[in-house]
């Protein structure tokens, strides 16, 4: 009974830690990654937007947005939930993946990777993220069995990554169809 009439006083306090500066900035930048470059209309935002301004090719906005996210990393930290609330690290998270997964940007991923081992990025996230650069740009994969390869060895390499990063063992799914397909067993 207790605990459920703390509630409120726990969520005042989490949405108190929150850095709302930190917090616009990801907002819109989130929303120049989904409305503007992506075209997804399930953003949302209050944005006045010169459309004539835009570049033809929207994808070109991308580099811009990440600069502009280094940039806030440097000065208020990685973008985590314990900054930016649940939400806020949702959005950053967005942004993060679209733009770390890409080759020419791998020289950020020790951004991620010290953000990971300080608990300020998931590593489902992280993996989301890294699996998608390995199998576009090495041609292998890291954490799955998207490579249908189902071999000892692979199995066992792609255990030691996951471990090494914080991820479930693939014992804790159910490998279908050749490793296209795999459902948590818990």
């Amino acid at each position: 009974q207790w605990l459920r009439d703390s509630i409120p006083y726990f969520q005042r306090q989490a949405v108190e830690k929150v850095d709302t500066v930190y917090l616009k900035q990801i907002d819109s930048l989130y929303f120049v990654d989904q409305y503007i470059i992506r075209g997804s209309i399930a953003a949302k935002g209050n944005y006045a937007i010169d459309k004539s301004a835009l570049p033809e090719n929207r994808f070109e906005l991308d580099s811009t947005n990440l600069i502009a996210l280094i940039q806030l990393i440097e000065a208020y930290g990685f973008p985590s939930e314990q900054l930016l609330g649940v939400d806020g690290y949702q959005k950053a998270t967005m942004i993060i993946h679209h733009n770390f997964r890409l080759e020419h940007n791998e020289k950020y991923h020790p951004i991620v990777l010290k953000a990971l081992f300080e608990g300020e990025y998931l590593p489902s996230d992280f993996e989301g993220m890294y699996e998608q650069y390995c199998m576009w740009y090495k041609d292998t994969t890291f954490f799955s069995t998207f490579d249908q390869d189902l071999s000892e060895s692979n199995l066992e390499r792609i255990n030691l990554n996951r471990r090494k990063y914080g991820l479930k063992d693939l014992s804790a799914f159910q490998i279908k169809r050749k490793g296209l397909v795999m459902k948590a067993k818990w």
